[in-house]
């Protein structure tokens, strides 16, 4: 950026972009936190930088106020066409904002790809767990597996798995009973968490309101099921083998 005008113009456009054109004279002190936060954002953008590095930059708001200045920086990173390493340890955050989703563990990369590759096929039992899916060893025959909730549906090849239970494989149905130990209001839907007779807790979406202390019917997607890596029983046979 060169003289003056050139200034001046990049000032106004990068305030544009973040919502605050016409406030360009009014003190800092005088803006809101959400204000603030843009206005840090519009003084990165003034200088076009050919790469832009944030660290946890919402991570000081509320919940509300982050997600919509998430969906804003969003929507200028793409209408700019600007390249962004965006470093985040809430995955819901990263999924919202990013084309290309890196998990890092001890500083080491160890699956990449978009949101939506990563979501269907963690590679490691790290990623499953950084996204919120239960882990558990199963026992698999191709049709049916052995795991901590007892016998359920699974495609999964025969053998021992370290394997991930996808979030969206757990539904209402009659694979499985729990009681509700737990429940939260989600986005025109109620979360509930069953615990089973066996196993730890599951979480599964309903309609209606339910009560603690009820009991409700599982099913489970047989196609829900993600190798995550060599099941520890087998880790222990070997240990015990040597």
């Amino acid at each position: 950026v060169t003289g003056a005008d050139d200034v001046g113009e990049h000032v106004a456009e990068s305030l544009r972009l973040v919502g605050l054109d016409g406030l360009e004279d009014r003190p800092i002190t005088e803006l809101s936190g959400g204000e603030q936060q843009r206005v840090a954002f519009a003084r990165t953008l003034a200088t076009r930088p050919e790469l832009i590095m944030l660290d946890e930059p919402l991570g000081a708001l509320d919940r509300e106020l982050r997600t919509r200045l998430l969906g804003e920086m969003s929507d200028v990173f793409r209408r700019l066409g600007q390249t962004v390493i965006y470093v985040t340890h809430d995955q819901e955050e990263a999924f919202a904002v990013a084309d290309t989703v890196a998990v890092l563990e001890d500083g080491r990369l160890i699956q990449s790809g978009s949101p939506d590759a990563l979501w269907r096929a963690p590679k490691t039992e790290f990623v499953a767990r950084f996204l919120g899916f239960p882990v558990v060893d199963i026992t698999a025959d191709g049709a049916r597996a052995e795991t901590p909730w007892g016998a359920l549906p699974c495609t999964l090849p025969t053998g021992r798995h370290r394997a991930a239970l996808l979030p969206d494989a757990i539904a209402i149905g009659d694979d499985l009973a729990g009681t509700v130990v737990a429940r939260s209001f989600v986005g025109g839907r109620w979360r509930a968490t069953a615990q089973p007779q066996s196993g730890t807790a599951l979480e599964v979406m309903v309609r209606n309101r339910p009560e603690i202390g009820s009991d409700i019917g599982i099913s489970i997607d047989p196609d829900g099921w993600v190798s995550v890596g060599q099941s520890r029983d087998d880790d222990t046979t070997e240990e015990v083998q040597a």
